[in-house]
């Protein structure tokens, strides 16, 4: 195991099952460290996600973070008691891993599309997360992600808190200096929440913030 993490921590390419076997020593989602290790997700880890829903993530997200965390538990409770129901017309994400290792940048982006984000979902989730601290436009994230403006350690970071992942292991994985940083358990539930209601479709993403509200 130490060998397989070493490999990871250094940028080889680990097997998937080894990378999925230690995903959750490092308090990864399988499906993120496949993206870092630069590994085809396989069709086990992929669902239908409902591109409606983009827009209402923040709302989510926003209505969260000022509730208790008895109460951010009950909704993630209830975001697990949905079923999953495919919508017509929709597709899983399946390209992610198969072109290998990509960059920094490009990867963030990419965890941030398998919780159901395009680029302003993601503007809007770094800025409801920082408490405002962070607004990058969609704009100015597609620039990053082309390496056509520098990625600073601030915009690592709260991706890092945004999604829910370790900073000191994404400074690791991803080579990049971050200062660590004590994540709110509230901001860390709310990304995991995020992450569980990834496959929700419109209704039921509608339904479950009528419930956050009431």
């Amino acid at each position: 195991m130490e060998v397989e993490l070493r490999a990871v921590l250094e940028g080889e390419t680990p097997s998937s099952a080894i990378v999925r076997q230690i995903a959750p020593v490092l308090n990864f989602h399988e499906v993120d460290l496949l993206l870092i290790a630069g590994i085809k997700i396989p069709e086990d880890l992929l669902l239908p996600m409902d591109e409606r829903v983009r827009p209402w993530i923040s709302v989510l997200v926003g209505i969260s973070m000022g509730l208790s965390l008895d109460r951010i538990l009950q909704l993630r409770r209830r975001v697990r008691s949905f079923p999953l129901e495919v919508v017509e017309g929709l597709s899983q994400i399946s390209s992610y891993g198969e072109s290998g290792q990509t960059t920094i940048p490009s990867l963030i982006v990419q965890l941030f599309e398998v919780r159901n984000m395009d680029l302003s979902a993601m503007a809007k989730m770094l800025h409801r997360t920082t408490g405002g601290a962070l607004y990058i436009s969609p704009s100015t994230i597609s620039r990053i992600e082309r390496g056509d403006r520098e990625l600073t350690s601030e915009f690592l970071v709260g991706s890092s808190v945004a999604l829910g992942l370790p900073v000191r292991q994404m400074s690791a994985l991803t080579g990049i200096a971050l200062a660590d940083v004590v994540q709110d358990p509230i901001l860390n539930h709310v990304a995991e929440m995020v992450w569980e209601a990834r496959a929700l479709n419109l209704g039921q993403m509608q339904q479950l913030i009528e419930e956050a509200e009431s």
